[in-house]
């Protein structure tokens, strides 16, 4: 469709670009606030600037340790009756061994 993989490549750096711009300008922004509020002579301004940036740093190092546990949930909706142990929310199935009972459900 687009010929060759050059050009793939360059539509998906090109696609990328804002993301990763908004990201580096994110970055220097909350060092130059870190800069900014360590000058300052009060101490609610020179702390909360470590606050202010601590809070979403610690929110990202939570998201990320949240993307790491391994979880139970199947994606593909299985037939309960048909996995023994589980039960079913909202269209998933939820095990209690956590391996892969889907493939295993027909025999």
């Amino acid at each position: 469709m687009m010929g060759t993989r050059a050009r793939i490549w360059l539509t998906m750096i090109l696609l990328g670009y804002p993301f990763w711009a908004i990201g580096v300008s994110t970055c220097s922004f909350a060092a130059g606030l870190l800069v900014a509020a360590s000058f300052s002579e009060s101490n609610l301004i020179r702390y909360g600037g470590y606050v202010l940036v601590g809070l979403p740093l610690s929110c990202a190092f939570a998201f990320a340790w949240i993307l790491t546990i391994k979880t139970n949930v199947m994606i593909n909706p299985v037939d309960a009756e048909k996995v023994q142990g589980s039960s079913v929310d909202c269209g998933l199935v939820y095990t209690d061994t956590g391996k892969n009972e889907a493939s295993t459900a027909g025999n």
